[in-house]
């Protein structure tokens, strides 16, 4: 549960960090403020982890995934907070989650995004960064790979595809609305998504 609890300081840091840039992506093909949205659930987040002390896994991923849904304004707080309310419904009956488990409820919480947003991967959406990186660590897993052992892959294949939404037209969301207007910009879901990620990597690696 530390590294949980390490992840989560993590990403609210790297969040809050990134949060202008999160905002200047959005201000160019959205609403402008997904970097605030994003730094105020996790804030609130923080702000609860005390609560979260004696908690399973499976208990925390639900309660985090409604200060989510209610703390990120836009489109973002539905589906990050679906993301980890799936992620905590395929753990709930597993007592000492294995990293396959953990993989397994990344798919669960991948799909929920896509159910959630009607959507996949090729439309300029986070879902371009999300489904590449489930299909790495599947891949490895199945190679018998571990999480940190895959670490360097999962961020070069996070940041790839950050780069890859600037090449395509967006077709859901606001920014859909503006066409080819939307090329060379990156989905700013696409970069928190990547951001995300950049702080497990951190945390593997931090990690004996």
């Amino acid at each position: 549960m530390d590294t949980f609890f390490r992840l989560l300081e993590v990403c609210s840091q790297n969040i809050n960090d990134k949060a202008d840039v999160l905002n200047d992506l959005d201000q160019q093909i959205g609403d402008g403020d997904h970097g605030t949205n994003m730094a105020r659930g996790f804030n609130a987040l923080i702000a609860k982890k005390d609560s979260f002390k004696d908690k399973t896994l499976a208990q925390i991923l639900k309660e985090s995934a409604m200060v989510l849904i209610s703390q990120v304004a836009g489109s973002a707080g539905p589906l990050y907070g679906t993301a980890v309310l799936k992620a905590g419904d395929s753990l709930k009956d597993i007592a000492n989650p294995q990293e396959s488990d953990y993989i397994v409820a990344y798919r669960a919480a991948v799909e929920g995004v896509q159910f959630r947003g009607k959507s996949d991967k090729g439309e300029k959406t986070m879902l371009d960064v999300l489904i590449p990186v489930l299909e790495l660590m599947e891949k490895e897993n199945k190679a018998g790979k571990s999480l940190k052992e895959m670490s360097g892959e999962i961020l070069k294949v996070a940041q790839e595809r950050v780069e890859y939404t600037k090449t395509i037209i967006a077709s859901k969301g606001r920014a859909a609305y503006l066409g080819e207007r939307s090329l060379g910009v990156a989905d700013p879901g696409a970069y928190s998504s990547m951001i995300l990620f950049e702080s497990l990597v951190q945390v593997l690696e931090e990690g004996n």
